[in-house]
């Protein structure tokens, strides 16, 4: 039996981890429902799971979680456990797997609180030490993963994330004048999309944005709910009324609104894959992002890449991405997204965790 923690998939509001193990699990399911696995969860699913997959929910508050899901995995003795999203339990019983999702908290601690930084160190560390297998979600993920634990490449598989491509596609503009309404938002406007804190970088962005727009009829949106450190800031630079703080909003919303600017702009500081990015080049838009070597992973030739520091750069960039995108270059976006799919991602999972249940069995 492969037991799984799906508490990610349970949660209301998605983001990027939580979609990641919400569409990888159906994926799984939908390609390999005979195998026997119990995805255990904090609250019901939302989504009915097929042949001998059960959902197993553990009712008990977030805090002190993983210690009662613990216990389960003391009785029934799985062969396998998978911790998609998060930590693996205090107690492992058996051969186990963790997704690496990336670690900012390494090179950049300044970005979250000390207590956060040094919780994440020490999870990532224990899988480093403990997992038989790690699943890392970019090539560069697993060079960092490499480079910070000195661990052999060959436990390490990459196994790319996706996207939806039922909402994100150029279909989405269709609900554009209903967002628009609904939201309140301007005829021409750039849009951004990730949690509000330090890492995402939205208070520098918005800083160069207003010193480049001037009187130009031009605003910003930003999708996303508050993360942590940095919110305060960000939030406060808000205020002005050339930005547009929306929150947290459904996927369906959050495309069209995306279809709708006039391009994507990411200023994140530090990113394990980028999904936003997908997103954004899978309903056409022009891209203004972070050189980063895992956006240059996922975006290829399609984006305009920016140090993100230099605020001179992030006004040319602005400039360019107004008059220098071209259709070809949307074009290349569509067809490069058009690439990444749960299925090949759960594909991929699969094969390492059918792997380890094979040599279980030798």
């Amino acid at each position: 039996m492969i037991a799984i923690d799906g508490v990610p998939a349970a949660k209301p509001k998605k983001t990027g981890v939580e979609w990641y193990v919400y569409e990888l699990l159906k994926a799984m399911n939908q390609l390999q429902p005979e195998l026997d696995v119990c995805v255990y969860t904090h609250r019901s699913l939302d989504f009915v799971l097929k042949g001998n997959w059960k959902n197993v929910v553990i009712a008990w508050p977030w805090v002190g979680w993983k210690w009662v899901w613990s216990l389960y995995l003391w009785a029934t003795k799985p062969q396998i456990v998978f911790s998609p999203g998060d930590a693996l339990p205090p107690y492992v019983p058996a051969k186990s797997v963790q997704t690496m999702h990336d670690l900012a908290f390494h090179w950049h601690p300044e970005l979250f609180s000390q207590k956060r930084a040094r919780q994440l160190e020490r999870d990532y560390k224990r899988a480093t030490q403990i997992a038989t297998k790690l699943l890392a979600v970019a090539q560069q993920t697993k060079q960092d993963v490499i480079q910070a634990y000195a661990i052999d490449a060959k436990r390490i598989t990459v196994t790319p994330l996706a996207f939806d491509h039922r909402v994100y596609n150029v279909r989405a503009v269709d609900s554009i004048e209903a967002m628009r309404t609904e939201y309140g938002l301007p005829q021409t406007y750039m849009v951004c999309v990730g949690r509000l804190d330090a890492r995402k970088g939205q208070a520098d962005l918005i800083r160069s944005f207003l010193l480049w727009r001037g009187d130009c009829e031009i605003d910003l949106v930003l999708i996303g709910g508050p993360g942590g450190d940095g919110y305060e800031e960000i939030h406060q630079l808000t205020q002005d009324p050339h930005i547009h703080e929306l929150g947290w909003i459904p996927s369906e919303e959050s495309a069209a609104i995306m279809a709708g600017a006039c391009a994507f702009v990411f200023a994140t500081k530090k990113e394990g894959f980028g999904i936003p990015l997908l997103e954004a080049m899978a309903v056409g838009l022009p891209v203004v992002c972070s050189d980063l070597p895992a956006l240059r992973e996922v975006g290829g030739d399609v984006p305009f890449y920016v140090d993100r520091e230099d605020v001179a750069q992030w006004q040319r960039a602005f400039d360019r991405i107004m008059t220098e995108s071209s259709d070809a270059r949307i074009a290349r976006g569509i067809q490069r997204a058009s690439h990444y799919t749960w299925e090949e991602t759960a594909q991929k999972t699969l094969r390492v965790l059918c792997s380890i249940s094979s040599n279980n069995s030798n």
